[in-house]
């Protein structure tokens, strides 16, 4: 119940996140219940210097045994436990200090063989005096913390910041020293580096001095991160996406850095390791970055980014049979359907006029599975898209595909099944950034996107798609506008596999316009 108390008292370095330790190793706390009364107490406890340090039954807090060193001349007793050098730039001691009217030194002290320490520790003096004692081998200062300090039992902790070199320092729950310059640690003496580091109890003068439910922690800055989701550089991502970074060791917080710009902006403190960053925008480059903390440090993640898909647009048919061919009027918004024998022109057909301009035909498909080639419409003005359901030459219905797709760099330039699912897919490219997308359809529904490889080089254009290795799998038609080169990008799916170049027409007034 002892060890349960003193742990219950600890608050975090003030200089540091107000929550709690975190992070923590308690290399050693001691109730002295478990040592025999008059006896000096065994490991890891030494006694330096004249006589014993010895346990008693005489004074105690919340037990019936304590720690006592007592009588003699100046610095007649020591009795302290080795840090050794495994404790880390961040220190806390802590415990129960009765001096009795004696002249105590209670803290943190190093030491070559024996001679003079440098110490960062709280001297309780015969008069009731107060004092914070940093030195630095015959160099030294007292801070006077209080004066006319009562008889009886004191809590007294000690958080000590090597790294900053600052120290706090508490009395009964009481901060009495703030930010107090300390000595620094692996200090030398005499021209010899310090070999001991103790932290304990010394007795100095008069009547003695007691320690109870003593504790030492000590703790490291956060450690490394153990994933990360999105992968840095992800491309194609959910405009819902949330940011996960895996739990750093010994974190107690995170504070989270998001936005556009690089380096991002602070964005918010979270105790868990991940955050909604709430819905973003369509194609947007994202920046993040995180902040492991505890009382100890900070850890920091390198910068990382991801970007959005493009807003989801509709789809676009494939047929079989016959090829015929399909005109718009773009003065008048007539529409006609040569119906063709091969290369051999047998006869037409009018379909309904379409008299607003904006709308044109971007593509032809079978969208609701009857078998017949339905046509698919683009708005250039508003990004709306719709299917009108064929059966031949006659419109027998109509659906929006949705949404609307408002950023009118996205052009619909192809169809075909690349997903290999039998339904139409539709090719999308964005003429000023040359990103490419496939957006996967079921009939009008989408479903969901995939990237394909960027083409930055706006002079390049998808002007049709089809099988043109004959493996079943839909391919990419590029033309250069500028050069008159052509290109065929052979896939599998999504996934660009080779090319074959074609012959260059550098006559740019020629444009190729099928197949779509």
């Amino acid at each position: 119940m002892k060890k349960i108390m003193i742990l219950a008292l600890f608050v975090s370095f003030l200089w540091f996140n107000p929550l709690a330790m975190g992070a923590v190793t308690l290399p050693f706390n001691d109730g002295f219940e478990s040592y025999s009364g008059g006896t000096s107490p065994p490991s890891p406890w030494t006694n330096l210097s004249g006589g014993p340090g010895t346990v008693t039954t005489t004074k105690a807090h919340g037990g019936s045994k304590s720690l006592v060193v007592s009588g003699g001349p100046y610095a007649s007793q020591s009795s302290v436990v080795d840090l050794g050098t495994s404790y880390t730039d961040f220190l806390q001691y802590e415990g129960w200090v009765n001096n009795d009217g004696g002249h105590g030194i209670f803290g943190f002290h190093e030491q070559v063989s024996n001679m003079a320490p440098s110490f960062n520790a709280v001297r309780l003096q015969t008069n009731r005096d107060v004092y914070f004692i940093s030195a630095d081998g015959a160099t030294g200062f007292n801070v006077l913390l209080m004066s006319g300090l009562s008889s009886g039992w004191h809590y007294v902790k000690v958080q000590l910041n090597f790294q900053a070199g600052v120290g706090n320092i508490w009395l009964d729950g009481v901060l009495i020293g703030n930010n107090l310059s300390i000595s620094p640690k692996n200090v030398t003496y005499g021209g010899s580096p310090t070999t001991l580091r103790h932290i304990g109890i010394i007795h100095h003068v008069d009547s003695p001095v007691y320690l109870d439910d003593f504790c030492v922690s000590y703790c490291s800055s956060p450690g490394s991160f153990s994933y990360l989701s999105p992968l840095n550089g992800a491309t194609g991502q959910a405009r819902d996406v949330d940011l996960d970074w895996g739990d750093a060791s010994g974190a107690t917080s995170y504070d989270v850095y998001f936005g556009t710009t690089n380096p991002p902006p602070f964005s918010v403190n979270k105790a868990t390791s991940s955050h909604d960053p709430g819905t973003l925008n369509y194609i947007t480059t994202y920046y993040w970055k995180i902040v492991a903390k505890n009382i100890c440090g900070s850890t920091a993640s390198p910068v990382w980014s991801f970007t959005t898909a493009p807003c989801p647009t509709p789809g676009t048919p494939s047929g079989d049979g016959k090829t015929d061919v399909l005109w718009r009027n773009t003065s008048t918004g007539q529409n006609v359907v040569w119906l063709m024998d091969g290369v051999n022109y047998g006869g037409y057909a009018w379909l309904l006029e379409v008299a607003d301009l904006n709308w044109e035909i971007v593509g032809t498909g079978d969208f609701n599975s009857d078998g017949k080639v339905d046509i698919l419409w683009r708005n250039k003005a508003t990004g709306e898209n719709v299917v009108w359901y064929m059966d031949g030459v006659t419109r027998t219905g109509w659906s929006y595909i949705e949404p609307a797709v408002s950023d009118l760099n996205w052009e619909i330039v192809g169809t075909g099944d690349f997903n290999g699912d039998g339904k139409t897919d539709i090719l999308w490219r964005n003429k000023g950034t040359g990103q490419n997308v496939v957006w996967f359809m079921d009939g009008v529904a989408y479903g969901s996107y995939a990237w394909l490889l960027e083409v930055t080089d706006l002079n390049w254009e998808i002007v049709g798609t089809g099988d043109f290795n004959g493996d079943g799998k839909t391919d990419i038609l590029w033309r250069d506008k500028t050069t008159g080169q052509n290109i065929v990008w052979l896939m599998n799916g999504t996934t660009y596999n080779s090319y074959t170049w074609l012959p260059d027409v550098p006559d740019t007034n020629w444009e190729i316009v099928g197949p779509k």
